[in-house]
This record gives C-alpha cells, sequence and structure tokens, in this order.
C-alpha cells in the first residue's frame, strides 16, 4: 500500500505586490511512503507550480532507519509555520516503521537530508512508555499536529509494557515535544490516553488512508484526540480525549448519539 500526506507553508513575507499576498500564497510540502519501498519521498512544491515550471519540484529520497526491502506506512508531514522563509522552512515527519514495528520521527530543512531521524521509543526500559519489543505494535496509525512554538505532537497505538512484565496495556499514546526540535527521545512527554482498550490486536481494518486516529490542537496548545477503540467485547467505540480543562458538556444535546457523531 502507498501513503500519502501534504502540508502548506504559508507565506508570512510575499514581496509579491508589496507583500498583498501575505497568508495567500501557499507552498505545499508532501510525503510518500510504501510497504514495498526502503524509501520515503518528501519534497516541497513552487507556490506558483504550473506545466511549465514542474521541474522546480524538489524532493529527496530518505531511507527508511531499518534500511531493508520493506519500507512505512502512515506517514504524515507537518510544516514548522515558526518559520518565516521559504528557502529555511523546517518539518517535521512520523513514520511507521514496518520491520522494526515502531514509530519514527524525522526533521529537516526545505529538501535536504534530515537533521534529526530516530526511533521514538525508549529501549532496553522495562517501565517505559512503549516496549523494547519489536514483536509488539507500537506506532501504527499516526496523527500529528503542531502547537503555536513550532514542536509537533503526536499519536499513535501502541501498547505498554506493564511491570515487570511482560504484560501489555492497549491503548493509545499521546506525545508532546518539549523543546523545538526535539533531538531525542528525551525531548518528549509521553501520555498514555487510554488503557482499556481490547488486549487483542487493534481491529481496524487497513484500507490504506482508513484513519482510525486524529490529533487536533486549540489555541492553548492542548490536544483534542478522536479515535476508534476495540473493546473487550470485540465492538468499537468512538472516543475522545482531552487535556484541556476548558470543557463544556453537551451531553444533553444529543446523548442517545442518534445524531450526534454518525453526521458530524
Amino acid at each position: 500500500s502507498i501513503h500519502v500526506d501534504i502540508d502548506v507553508d504559508i507565506s508570512k513575507n510575499s514581496t509579491i505586490n508589496n507583500g498583498n499576498f501575505n497568508n495567500i500564497y501557499a507552498k505545499p510540502f508532501f510525503v510518500a511512503s510504501s510497504d514495498l519501498s526502503n524509501n520515503i519521498v518528501v519534497g516541497n512544491v513552487p507556490y506558483d507550480v504550473s506545466y511549465n515550471t514542474v521541474n522546480d519540484i524538489n524532493y529527496i529520497q530518505i531511507p527508511v532507519l531499518n534500511n531493508t526491502s520493506v519500507g512505512a506506512k502512515y506517514c504524515k508531514i507537518k510544516v514548522d509555520h515558526t518559520s518565516n522563509d521559504w528557502d529555511t522552512t523546517n518539518w517535521h515527519l512520523v513514520y511507521y516503521d514496518i520491520v522494526a514495528n515502531k514509530p519514527v520521527y524525522a526533521r529537516g530543512e526545505n529538501s535536504n537530508t534530515p537533521t534529526e531521524h530516530y526511533y521514538l521509543q525508549l529501549s532496553n526500559d522495562p517501565s517505559s512508555w512503549m516496549p523494547s519489543s519489536s514483536s509488539v505494535p507500537c506506532g501504527i496509525f499516526l496523527d500529528m499536529a503542531i502547537d503555536s512554538l513550532g514542536r509537533p505532537h503526536v499519536v499513535f497505538y501502541s501498547r505498554q509494557e506493564q511491570p515487570p512484565g511482560p504484560t501489555y496495556t492497549t491503548g493509545i499514546t499521546y506525545l508532546k515535544a518539549i523543546n523545538n526540535p526535539p533531538t531525542s527521545t528525551s525531548d518528549w512527554e509521553a501520555s498514555f490516553v487510554d488503557d482499556t482498550m481490547a488486549t487483542a490486536e487493534p481491529g481496524y481494518t487497513d484500507l490504506s488512508n482508513n484513519h482510525p486516529i486524529s490529533i487536533k490542537l486549540d489555541k492553548d496548545d492542548k490536544a483534542h484526540i478522536v479515535y476508534q477503540a476495540q473493546n473487550s467485547s470485540g465492538d468499537f467505540d468512538i472516543r475522545y480525549w482531552t487535556n484541556s480543562t476548558k470543557l463544556i458538556d453537551i451531553s444533553e444535546i444529543d446523548s442517545s448519539l442518534n445524531y450526534v457523531g454518525f453526521h458530524t
């Protein structure tokens, strides 16, 4: 299967028409990965791309960390919106390494080789927020958002090892970068969002872009996560999690969920 994603870098210092196109022109950044290739393609496109300027599309191929013939899934790319220069725009990338069975983070500038590229895992730590065993599924169905300071927030399906092991709790892991850029796993703060999901493999149907986890950040940089969860009886729920304290109870609108959730 092939997985793709796109984000745009909105111009803040357009020199065209004396800046009249600030916050209008946008430079797209894209990523593509495949489970049959050991390279991930990351690139960007001119804001005014046309059939006459297709040769101005820039891209690089980044080897998957395991560097085998099998590649990556669930790639996501986000632009660091704090950049004020299209020539030095930083991007953040996450993907799932199929062979290593782990999530990966990378960061780079425009079409240059990534300055950071590492597994989002604390190795050889049984109390870690991610187990070190490659046989435990961790890092699938990734999603990412960037906060007001340009720091990435990542969410994905995982399992958490319960001391003394080898018992694992199935759930959703939420990672928040505490530094920009996050250069190692020590620059991330982890939360295990849900530990009530079924202990079996996730029941999601992998239809390439069928994506059961989504994250958005509000103006206070608080995370709002919606995801599909399989419970112990095998049924599926739509669940919501946030670390924000600014909440409004809307249960009285339609507590039966006959409309809310099915049509929104």
